[in-house]
């Protein structure tokens, strides 16, 4: 069983502390300073020892893309340099234990690197 709560990803606050939280490709449509909030918030709602999973596409770019799941439609996305992620990660608490970085096969044959981070709240 599990509680799944629609809400905005980066102010969604109450007063319960869960034992994970999953950030599946949410913050491809993030800025900086979103996601930021978006990560410590997350951490903010974790038991400690409680696990964090989180994906998205490593790279220094943002602006308009199609995707493989939008038709025609085009998508503001962001990319998010890995380091940068893991140091707001570890900065706020979780301790990465795995990192999986993935090639993604484009439309036009380029390559993304999507990333994944699992680990768990340690202070």
């Amino acid at each position: 069983d599990g509680v799944f709560i629609e809400d905005s990803i980066i102010t969604f606050k109450n007063n319960i502390l869960y034992d994970l939280v999953i950030i599946g490709f949410g913050i491809p449509y993030l800025n900086q300073e979103q996601v930021e909030q978006c990560i410590k918030n997350s951490i903010s709602l974790l038991k400690i020892k409680g696990r964090m999973y989180v994906s998205f596409m490593d790279g220094n770019k943002e602006g308009f893309e199609k995707t493989s799941f939008g038709g025609n439609n085009k998508y503001y996305i962001y990319y998010h340099q890995k380091e940068k992620i893991r140091d707001i990660l570890t900065e706020n608490g979780m301790h990465i234990e795995k990192e999986y970085i993935l090639d993604y096969k484009e439309p036009d044959g380029s390559i993304t690197k999507d990333v994944i981070y699992i680990g768990f709240k340690n202070r």
